[in-house]
C-alpha cells in the first residue's frame, strides 16, 4: 500500500485539480481587485474578502486531497466496507467545513461568502482540468502512464495460458450473417 506522500507525488489528476483550483481563485482575486478600483464599498473590505477567498482555496485543496486519500484507501476494501469508509470520510469533511463556516459567521473576521466562493474552486478546478493538464504538460512534460500490473502480477492474475492467448490477439470468427 502506498503512503500518503507517494499518493500525492504520483497522482497527476490531483495535481491538475489543485492547479485548477489556483487558476479559479486567482481569477476571482483579480476580479476582487478590479471591483475595488471602481467601488469604494469593496475597497474598505478588500482584505476581508480576499482573506475569505484564500481560506476557501485552502479548504478546497484540503478537501480535494482528503477525497483522494479517502478513495485510495477505500479501494483496498470490499465494496460494502469501501462505501462505509467513503461515506464516513465525506461526513467528516463536510462537518469540518460546516464548523469553519459557523465560526466565520459568528466572528465576521473573514467573509463567509468569499470563503464559499474559494471553496467552489474545488468544483471549478474539476472543470478546468483540461487547462491544468496543458499547463502541467508544458512545465513537466507528457504524462507517462505506468502499467497497472507488472508482468508477474499479470501471470498470477490471468495465468500463463490466458496471457498467451491474449497476446496472440483476437482470433477471427466466422461471420454469422453470411
Amino acid at each position: 500500500m502506498e503512503t500518503r506522500a507517494e499518493i500525492l507525488r504520483n497522482n497527476r489528476t490531483l495535481t491538475e485539480l489543485i492547479i485548477g483550483i489556483f487558476i479559479f481563485d486567482i481569477f476571482c482575486q483579480i476580479c476582487f481587485l478590479l471591483s475595488g478600483l471602481f467601488t469604494d464599498k469593496v475597497t474598505g473590505r478588500l482584505l476581508h474578502y480576499s482573506a475569505g477567498l484564500w481560506l476557501g482555496m485552502i479548504l478546497a485543496v484540503c478537501a480535494g486531497v482528503h477525497m483522494n486519500l479517502s478513495i485510495s484507501r477505500a479501494l483496498n476494501f470490499d465494496p460494502g466496507t469501501a462505501q462505509k469508509i467513503v461515506r464516513k470520510d465525506s461526513l467528516l469533511r463536510y462537518g469540518v467545513i460546516l464548523i469553519i463556516f459557523g465560526l466565520l459567521m459568528v466572528t465576521d473576521v473573514i467573509s463567509p461568502l468569499s470563503t464559499f466562493l474559494g471553496l467552489m474552486g474545488l468544483k471549478a478546478g474539476a472543470y478546468l482540468n483540461g487547462a491544468a493538464k496543458k499547463i502541467l504538460n508544458r512545465f513537466i512534460g507528457e504524462e507517462e502512464l505506468k502499467p497497472l500490473l507488472t508482468p508477474e502480477e499479470q501471470d498470477e492474475l490471468y495465468g500463463k495460458k490466458n496471457k498467451d492467448e491474449l497476446s496472440e490477439g483476437v482470433k477471427e470468427t466466422p461471420d454469422e450473417n453470411k
